[in-house]
């Protein structure tokens, strides 16, 4: 909200955060991890569906998921994968959408 009454309503165009997210995508992912592991310390999350812009991801608080060091750092693991593997979905849905939107305008400009 802050931000929105600052910048006066406006907004980046999502071709603008798409090329964040791609070009600090190992920063992303080390926060990312971060902010799962203390929400799930923490009980924040649901342990059905964990949604990130469109993206479902299953969570899961089974017993199985708690335990000890070395059992944290191999469920670390397992979420690096998710996160690259999502932050890979979601940079090639950026550039599809980027590309698309640039044939648009060029198919534009023709007819104009």
């Amino acid at each position: 909200i802050t931000f929105k009454a600052l910048s006066c309503d406006m907004v980046p165009h999502f071709t603008t955060l798409a090329k964040f997210v791609s070009s600090h995508a190992d920063e992303i992912e080390e926060l990312f991890e971060q902010v799962l592991l203390v929400c799930h310390e923490q009980g924040l999350l649901g342990n059905e569906l964990f949604a990130i812009d469109g993206c479902k991801m299953p969570s899961n608080a089974a017993k199985e998921w708690s335990g000890t060091f070395k059992e944290l750092e191999e469920k670390r693991r397992k979420l690096r994968r998710l996160i690259r593997h999502h932050l890979k979905e979601h940079h090639e849905r950026d550039e599809a959408e980027t590309e698309a939107e640039l044939d648009r305008d060029i198919r534009r400009a023709k007819t104009v």
